[in-house]
């Protein structure tokens, strides 16, 4: 096994005839990236936490040093870990092969993704240690195990970086765009809208309010920018609002998706888009900016618009909206008007005007 990148499944993740994992995952990564593979064995771990749930009503299990339900998953991850992958992938049960693994110093130089990681939930390590870069990436929605786990994980290295997404333990929303950027930002190839150690980004909640006009009132001259946010908040124009804070748990960043209607077509509009000054040019509002985008792919949206900085939107993939026969009501050049479809084809037979919500009239803008 010589692979760049290396799967570690989960519990219930299905193992092919040839010993190679074949789940949504596995097969991704081996379809994108030539990923490994290899079957963790973990019959002795499935009985153990079947056991657990018979007895608690829970999936838990403490996998104490190297008992018949630990032994043969970290066999495999050694063997595995000893060919020196760049990228480990690593989905629920996996993610606690592998923070052991992370803890015994078997990892080297790779970087690691924590997916749905079950680290403090099954093993004792209630902390990353120093060295590897860490992603972790969990869905809000898990009933298995809690995305609290990987806050926790997170808040313990400044190496670690944090995705929440509204998913379910499986994350099936991130299985493309989100997963490849990951694995291409452990290459080290610096994919636009890369995670950003030191951060985490997750959907905005309530409380956020006043700490995400913070945000827009810093970031930008005038309150127009805070007042769209706070006429579309809660309402049915509001598509997506995600927020970016630090380690100590401040917003610092926010982007706002809304309804824009497109020659009679329901489409999204990127609007606005901010990070606090003293947290500029660190990469956030491009990783924002890119989460925000898949969130919308993940619910079927079709095209966003986007009217800002040419040489910043172009750079997360929006094109000139005048080469799609797209218009603009505020009259702005479509170099600064840009669209970008968020499916295959997404931008067919798609043109007209783009019209905002009336709140952005009633903000000024």
């Amino acid at each position: 096994m010589n692979a760049r990148v290396l799967f570690l499944h989960g519990l219930e993740s299905p193992v092919g005839p040839d010993g190679v994992a074949c789940g949504r995952k596995a097969t991704f990564l081996r379809q994108t990236f030539d990923a490994a593979g290899p079957d963790l064995r973990t019959g002795a771990a499935i009985e153990a936490a079947r056991g657990a749930v018979e007895q608690t009503g829970t999936w838990r299990y403490p996998f104490d040093g190297y008992d018949p339900a630990f032994a043969a998953p970290m066999a495999v991850a050694k063997d595995a870990l000893a060919a020196r992958p760049r990228v480990v992938v690593a989905s629920s049960f996996g993610a606690a092969v592998m923070l052991r693994a992370m803890h015994e110093g078997l990892v080297g130089e790779a970087a690691v993704v924590l997916m749905a990681g079950a680290g403090p939930k099954l093993t004792p390590w209630r902390t990353l240690p120093p060295g590897p870069r860490v992603l972790l990436i969990h869905g809000l929605g898990d009933d298995v195990v809690p995305a609290a786990d990987s806050l926790e994980l997170f808040r313990s290295s400044p190496d670690a970086a944090l995705l929440l997404v509204d998913d379910v333990h499986g994350l099936p929303t991130t299985v493309g765009p989100t997963l490849e950027r990951a694995v291409r930002w452990g290459l080290g190839e610096r994919p636009v809208g890369a995670p950003v150690p030191g951060y985490c980004v997750r959907p905005e909640r309530p409380g956020d309010e006043a700490a995400v006009r913070r945000v827009h009132t810093e970031a930008f001259p005038g309150p127009e920018e805070a007042g769209i946010v706070e006429r579309i908040r809660g309402s049915s124009d509001s598509l997506a609002s995600l927020v970016a804070e630090d380690r100590a748990g401040e917003v610092i960043g926010h982007v706002l998706f809304v309804r824009v209607d497109l020659g009679g077509v329901a489409i999204a509009g990127l609007a606005p888009l901010a990070v606090r000054p003293d947290h500029h040019r660190r990469g956030v509002g491009m990783w924002l900016g890119a989460a925000g985008l898949d969130a919308l792919r993940a619910v079927g949206e079709r095209a966003c618009v986007v009217l800002g900085d040419p040489g910043y939107y172009a750079r997360l993939g929006f094109e000139p909206s005048g080469d799609h026969g797209v218009d603009n009501e505020y009259g702005v050049p479509s170099e600064v008007f840009r669209v970008m479809a968020l499916t295959p084809g997404g931008l067919d037979r798609l043109s007209g005007l783009a019209t905002y919500p009336k709140a952005f009239a009633e903000a000024g803008v």
